[in-house]
């Protein structure tokens, strides 16, 4: 970005489950707005495309109350990972009912020239 590296540093909490924040840096350690490099998924978009929103459904979604979402950086890739981190923080039922919901794959950005998409 404007003909200088940028860092990307990602903070990990763990409790109930692993949630993260993504930030961006020159390489003099100034803040890049994350915004102009990447849209934070949200837990929308883990959802499934193709289920019936019937009351079964509804009910599995009403358990997913926390939004916590596990980003990881490759250390052989220019790519940035997200994980819904549903699954560490719902009993086994729960996890049975809300699964068949969600998608089976992270979301995965990899960077462009000059953001993450």
């Amino acid at each position: 970005v404007n003909n200088t590296s940028v860092i990307c540093v990602v903070t990990t909490v763990y409790g109930p489950a692993p949630d993260s924040r993504v930030e961006f840096f020159s390489t003099d350690w100034e803040p890049i707005e994350k915004e102009d490099l990447f849209t934070p998924v949200t837990s929308d978009w883990f959802i499934r495309d193709d289920v019936e929103k019937n009351d079964a459904y509804l009910d599995a979604l009403s358990m997913l109350d926390m939004e916590l979402i596990r980003y990881q950086l490759s250390p052989d890739a220019l790519t940035l990972t997200a994980e819904y981190s549903y699954t560490l923080y719902l009993c086994s039922g729960q996890r049975e009912k809300v699964s068949q919901y969600i998608k089976a794959d992270p979301h995965v950005y990899s960077w462009g020239k000059y953001h993450l998409k």
